[in-house]
């Protein structure tokens, strides 16, 4: 059964708790990795201004995830 290694699971750690609960059952499934957990404001704003993201800082209608 795959599982997330030592990085995936310190990113995992900073993501919002249903996030976390929706990729614990993803791995037991899926060999997968989490490449990011929290961004602060000025990261999100960057990945934003370079097309790498397409959510500016703060999107609240992403709280309803």
């Amino acid at each position: 059964m795959p599982k997330f290694g030592r990085a995936s699971l310190r990113r995992l750690s900073e993501c919002d708790d249903r996030i976390q609960l929706v990729l614990n059952e993803v791995v037991k499934t899926f060999d997968c990795s989490v490449l990011c957990g929290y961004r602060d404001e000025d990261t999100q704003q960057e990945l934003y201004r370079t097309g790498r993201s397409h959510v500016q800082w703060p999107d609240f209608s992403m709280m309803a995830i």
